[in-house]
């Protein structure tokens, strides 16, 4: 095959010249995220490995308010609902890498192979709470399984912890898994310590931030969060039903973790105060707007009667995200002129 293409490269240059942009784009964009990212107009068609699904907050917005409604209506209805659906939105959040731009939730992906199969997700039962939330969606169409999928996390997390956080919606649904192969969470050749460093890393989460979401309910005997889960894992509670969630959790109590961990436990409010900037991070980590901005920096959208809007309704925002977007924003310019 090799042989094959080389006689063919040699015999047609204008082959060769379009076959050559094509790798060079990949080789120089790979690890750009969807080509929103990138500057300019000057880019190939759509690629087979480049994100299909449109830009974030593109078109009009569902009304929220009624769908917490019914989100609250099943957490009321069954408390276990906490735990099912905070552990949802957290597991199908958590894919994003900062490295390469790729995962998060926009997309729902978690409905399908290979997430739906993934140990860690059966481990929560994240089918189950899908399947939970599948009359909500019935009965608002309107709205993507993405935002539904968040929207039931945020409601959760709120109605557990007593935590206000704004909401940004706008996201879209995959049509396959397809686009999550590869992102299965990593077992790094290391102690659980450094599996769990170069996850947060990976994540683009401070430690603190990474920490705090370790206390994420998946036990539906869990309908409170609080740093009652960094107490009993102090103190080693094995009979605790905090416990448990998370593969690596005694890492915590290693290294520059622990004074984090005890931090939390002595400070509920300094352990909200995270949880609540991680969790806004985890959500919304996948909805670009641009080579350095996120469409939801500033964006608070109505989910209860009385909230109003604030930020762009269909655009997102045009303040700096993150500093190493400014870097990528650059590589893009190079990738999109040198094809």
């Amino acid at each position: 095959e090799y042989a094959k293409l080389s006689r063919e490269y040699a015999d047609n240059l204008d082959v060769l010249t379009k076959d050559f942009g094509k790798s060079w784009y990949q080789l120089m964009t790979r690890d750009m995220g969807p080509r929103s990212r990138c500057l300019g107009d000057n880019l190939p068609e759509l690629q087979a490995w480049e994100s299909k699904l449109p830009n974030p907050r593109t078109s009009e917005l569902p009304n929220y308010i009624p769908v917490r409604s019914s989100i609250q209506d099943a957490i009321d209805t069954d408390p276990t609902n906490v735990a099912a659906f905070a552990s949802l939105a957290f597991a199908c959040s958590r894919t994003f890498r900062q490295t390469d731009y790729r995962g998060g939730c926009n997309g729902a992906r978690i409905r399908f192979p290979p997430e739906s199969e993934w140990s860690d997700n059966l481990r929560v039962d994240t089918n189950g709470a899908l399947d939970a939330l599948e009359p909500i969606k019935q009965a608002h169409p309107d709205v993507s399984y993405a935002d539904l999928i968040v929207l039931a996390g945020h409601t959760a997390i709120e109605h557990s912890s007593g935590l206000k956080m704004n909401f940004c919606g706008g996201r879209v649904d995959d049509d396959s898994g397809d686009a999550s192969i590869g992102l299965e969470p990593m077992k790094y050749n290391t102690t659980g310590y450094g599996n769990v460093l170069y996850t947060f890393q990976n994540q683009g989460l401070s430690m603190e931030e990474g920490v705090a979401l370790f206390a994420t309910p998946c036990n539906g005997e869990n309908t409170e969060i609080s740093n009652q889960y960094y107490v009993d894992l102090l103190a080693g509670n094995e009979d605790s039903k905090l416990l448990g969630c998370f593969e690596h959790e005694s890492a915590l109590l290693e290294g520059d973790l622990k004074p984090i961990v005890e931090n939390f436990a002595e400070n509920n409010e300094n352990f909200l105060a995270a949880y609540a900037e991680a969790w806004n991070y985890i959500v919304t980590s996948d909805l670009f707007e641009g080579p350095q901005n996120n469409a939801c920096e500033g964006v608070s959208d109505p989910t209860l009667e009385g909230e109003t809007a604030s930020g762009a309704p269909a655009s997102g925002s045009a303040t700096m995200w993150s500093m190493s977007f400014t870097i990528v924003g650059m590589v893009s310019t190079v990738a999109a002129i040198a094809v």
